[in-house]
């Protein structure tokens, strides 16, 4: 490449360097005459500049040339590579095609070597699946282990009871009443000794109502059951609390006071006492505490209750031990003097799970009724309960069951309970476990 000589380059300089030189040798030392020399010389340098500048001029044009050229070039030679790969990649392909033609040649001659020759002529086909007998006794056996593992399944999720067979079965005592949540919204009967009531006392509030029929029911279950033995004391507890033992209890009392029985109710609850406030008693403080510790005589503690023939104890002040209470002669022996006094004495005492004093009372009495919530515990909850009772000596007379839905209908039809319907002839009656003890 020839060499670009422009404004400022080495060379340019060196020849106008000669001729400043050769013009300042000429001023000093030229002799007359010589100037002409000197111009003449000077003309000659002038025309190699302006030979040099024209080179000069061709070199960079020459230049130009060889970059535009060097660019096109460029382009070309990226034209050429991709031509390449797609010719390469043509090549591949064809020798792909040509293998695959000469397996084919090859396999279509190897088959020239077999003979093809019939073994057995079509014919009509068969069934041969599904094979229904072959899977009868494996699906009957499947499904018995299913259905057997389900109910064990349901069983260990629902231990609740889901009818009264079920029930009578497995405690091996009747089933005195169902009773559903009560209707606490209706209006009560207008007596003024009934005021200040709780609304759970249905048979004192509204002995008229359906209700209160329910604990009529459980009433003629229990006086046909004490009919045959002189069995006038009757505990009355329950498994759990909320079962609706008091609530019972103290409507039990009201319905056969008001069947022409001298009754009297015992508060015998010291830890959770409820019968003052049923009754809205006034100054429930002096009860059956203070007559096991002798600062109050039995006459004291006996309290009307506003209704005809039944009489209440209540509870009185807390005590220390209401347990040693519970166990001692004097208990025994008010008992005994209260059962000479009245035809029945209903003694409301405190669940059997959440302490003990149920089970100190329960040999000193002559029954028990057990009330019991519906829950999905509530048949091992029950069965232990019996048998605890059954282990002091006590005589369970029956159950009833708290807790139910609705009846369908008033007369001839069912009371749902759970998911199972029962008729109507067992009737029974129960508390909402929100207003029980």
């Amino acid at each position: 490449r020839a060499e670009r000589l422009v404004a400022g380059h080495p060379r340019l300089a060196a020849l106008d360097a000669q001729i400043e030189h050769h013009r300042g040798l000429a001023a000093r030392a030229a002799p007359a005459g010589a100037v002409d020399d000197l111009a003449r010389h000077e003309a000659r340098l002038r025309e190699r500049k302006a030979v040099a500048d024209l080179q000069r001029d061709r070199i960079d044009a020459r230049v130009a040339a060889d970059a535009e050229t060097l660019r096109q070039g460029g382009v070309l030679q990226e034209r050429v590579e991709s031509l390449r790969k797609r010719l390469d990649e043509d090549a591949a392909e064809t020798g792909r095609q040509r293998d695959r033609r000469s397996a084919l040649a090859a396999a279509k001659d190897s088959s020239r070597a077999y003979e093809a020759q019939v073994l057995d002529r079509p014919r009509v086909g068969g069934k041969i699946g599904p094979a229904a007998k072959a899977w009868l006794l494996p699906g009957l056996v499947l499904g018995l282990l299913a259905g057997v593992a389900l109910g064990f399944l349901t069983d260990a999720v629902d231990q609740g009871y889901r009818t009264p067979a079920e029930i009578r079965r497995r405690l091996g005592v009747p089933v005195f009443g169902h009773i559903p949540p009560l209707r606490l919204d209706r209006p009560a009967a207008a007596d003024s000794r009934t005021a200040g009531y709780d609304p759970t006392l249905v048979t004192a509030l509204r002995p008229k109502s359906a209700d209160a029929e329910m604990y009529r029911g459980v009433r003629a279950r229990l006086l046909v059951a004490t009919a045959a033995a002189d069995c006038r004391v009757v505990q009355v507890t329950s498994p759990n609390p909320g079962d609706g033992k008091s609530t019972t209890a103290a409507n039990l009392a009201v319905t056969l006071a008001q069947a022409g029985k001298r009754v009297i109710l015992i508060d015998a609850d010291f830890r959770k006492p409820r019968v003052h406030a049923l009754f809205a008693l006034a100054n429930p403080e002096f009860g059956l505490a203070a007559v096991l510790h002798g600062t109050t005589d039995l006459a004291a503690a006996v309290r009307p209750s506003g209704v005809d023939n039944l009489f209440l104890m209540p509870a009185g002040r807390p005590v220390d031990s209401p347990a040693d209470a519970l166990a001692g002669e004097r208990f025994a022996a008010v008992l005994s003097e209260l059962r000479e006094q009245f035809d029945h004495v209903i003694l409301d005492t405190p669940p059997l799970f959440a302490v003990s004093d149920a089970l100190v009372i329960a040999p000193r009495v002559d029954a028990v009724l057990l009330v019991m919530g519906v829950h999905k515990r509530s048949r091992p909850q029950t069965v232990r309960a019996k048998e605890q009772l059954t282990e002091t000596g006590a005589v369970v007379l029956g159950v009833v069951v708290n807790g139910m839905a609705e009846p369908v209908s008033r007369y001839g039809g069912g009371y749902t309970y759970g998911k199972a319907t029962y008729p109507a002839t067992e009737s029974a009656v129960e508390t909402p476990a929100a207003r029980t003890s």
